[in-house]
C-alpha cells in the first residue's frame, strides 16, 4: 500500500481498499488474502482514489439487486462506477456537471441504489441514480436546516432510509423524503376535438404518486387519475384524457392539477410533497 485512504466491505466479507498512492483498488478476502486489484484501462485510469463504497447482489436491502463499486478520485473531482470485478461502467466529473470548486468526500448508496456524494467545498450532497445520472443536489453552507459545514462523510441505513452526514464539528441525521417539480403540462389548453393533457414531472426519489383534478377555485374533486402507484426516480408522464369520474368530458373552464408525492421509506407517514399546476378546457 501507499497512503490508503478508504475501505469498503461486501456482504461476503471481502475488503476493498482505496490504495491512493498506487492509483488502484485492492481487494482481499475476509481473512486478508489478496484476491485481485484494478486501476482502470488503457483509456481510463484511476488517479489517487480517495473514497470507495459498493453494493452487491447479496445485500438484503437492495431493491434492484445491483452490483457496483463507486470510487472518488482525480483530486476529489471525479465519480466513477465499476463492476465488482473492476470494469468501468460510467464516470462523470464535477467539471462536466458544471459544479465549481468541488471537493468530494465519501459516498453512500441507498435502498434503490441511488448514489449520494458529500461535497466538502460546496457544502452540498449530490445525488445520482443507479446509472450514475445526476438527479439533484441539496444543502448549502450554514448551521440551519439542510445546511452543512464541510460535509465529509455520509452513510445510509438502507432499510428505513435514514441518512447520517458528518461535517466539521457536526453530525446530522435525515430521513430520505421526496421532492419533485413540473416539467410542463402538454397542452396547457385543450378542446373537445382533442381532449386531455400530459402531465410531465420529475421526481428525485422513488415515490407514490397521486394525481387529483379539481375545478379551479373550488375543492370539488373532478377526477383522481391514479391509485398511489410507485414510480422510480426521473421524469414521469401521466395522461389525463379530459374526462371526469363518470367518464364524461369536463365542461369548459380552468382546472387545478394536484400532484401528491409520498416517500416509500419509513418517512412516508410524516412527509409528502404537493405540486400544483393548471390546465384549461376550451
Amino acid at each position: 500500500f501507499a497512503s490508503p485512504l478508504d475501505v469498503a466491505v461486501d456482504q461476503s466479507g471481502r475488503i476493498y481498499v482505496a490504495d491512493t498512492g498506487n492509483d488502484r483498488i485492492q481487494i482481499f478476502s475476509k481473512d486478508g488474502e489478496f484476491l485481485y486489484s484494478f486501476s482502470g484501462t488503457a483509456d481510463f485510469h484511476l488517479i489517487k482514489p480517495t473514497a470507495i463504497t459498493l453494493i452487491d447482489a447479496r445485500d438484503r436491502w437492495s431493491f434492484f439487486n445491483s452490483e457496483f463499486i463507486i470510487v472518488i478520485d482525480d483530486n476529489r473531482t471525479r465519480i466513477s462506477q465499476f463492476t465488482i470485478e473492476g470494469k468501468i461502467i460510467a464516470s462523470i466529473s464535477t467539471y462536466g456537471l458544471g459544479i465549481e470548486h468541488a471537493r468530494l468526500g465519501h459516498t453512500a448508496i441507498d435502498y434503490y441504489n441511488n448514489i449520494y456524494v458529500a461535497d466538502e467545498e460546496n457544502c452540498k450532497i449530490h445525488i445520482f441514480d443507479k446509472d450514475l445520472k445526476f438527479v439533484t443536489s441539496f444543502g448549502r453552507k450554514g448551521s440551519g436546516k439542510a445546511e452543512f459545514y464541510r460535509p465529509r462523510s455520509i452513510t445510509i441505513w438502507k432499510r428505513f432510509g435514514q441518512v447520517f452526514i458528518l461535517g466539521v464539528n457536526e453530525a446530522q441525521y435525515y430521513w430520505v423524503g421526496v421532492d419533485g417539480y413540473f416539467k410542463g403540462i402538454f397542452p396547457s389548453i385543450f378542446g373537445e376535438e382533442e381532449p386531455g393533457a400530459t402531465i410531465s414531472l420529475f421526481i428525485t426519489q422513488p415515490a407514490k404518486i397521486i394525481v387529483n383534478i379539481h375545478k379551479k377555485g373550488t375543492k370539488d374533486l373532478i377526477r383522481t387519475l391514479l391509485p398511489p402507484l410507485k414510480r422510480n426516480v426521473g421524469e414521469q408522464n401521466i395522461v389525463w384524457d379530459g374526462l371526469d369520474q363518470d367518464g364524461k368530458l369536463v365542461a369548459p373552464g380552468k382546472y387545478e392539477i394536484e400532484v401528491i408525492l409520498k416517500p416509500t421509506y419509513s418517512s412516508k407517514s410524516s412527509f409528502k410533497k404537493k405540486l400544483t399546476a393548471y390546465v384549461e378546457r376550451q
